[in-house]
């Protein structure tokens, strides 16, 4: 678990740990209370790859960014009720192409949901007052 103390700690620590994991086909999953910093991480992380301009998807639920190694799509679940209102967005579609997904509340989802041949990189943020706790995992392709 990694102790952040400020934005330059959170970039640093995504510049060095998980930037250097994601490639095409990789799924980010991103897990965490309200305000704990999982939009700023993955505006972060776009920024890291190349993009520009990123912004939370709280109400179009899916954005994209063109980067250097690939598009990623910015998901965000808070909203999303159920399977069928996650079906409505498109969401099982960005797994056709070879595209980088990072998914906000990541914990609305089932693990086994995602293609085998997918990387798996996960991210849980949790809090105690100004300091967050970032603790992570990733699985290589699960063929």
């Amino acid at each position: 678990m990694t102790e952040i103390r400020s934005l330059e700690e959170l970039r640093f620590f995504l510049k060095e740990q998980i930037v250097p994991v994601l490639s095409k086909q990789t799924v980010v999953l991103i897990s965490g209370e309200l305000g704990v910093g999982k939009t700023q991480s993955v505006k972060f992380l776009i920024e890291l790859l190349g993009g520009t301009g990123a912004v939370s998807p709280t109400f179009s639920v899916i954005n994209s960014y063109e980067t250097k190694i690939a598009e990623v799509f910015h998901v965000d679940l808070y909203r999303v009720k159920d399977e069928e209102d996650l079906e409505s967005t498109g969401f099982w579609d960005l797994f056709r192409d070879e595209n980088i997904v990072m998914i906000e509340w990541a914990e609305k989802l089932s693990y086994l949901s995602f293609p085998k041949s997918w990387k798996v990189v996960s991210i849980q943020i949790d809090r105690k007052g100004e300091v967050r706790f970032f603790k992570t995992g990733s699985s290589a392709n699960r063929l």
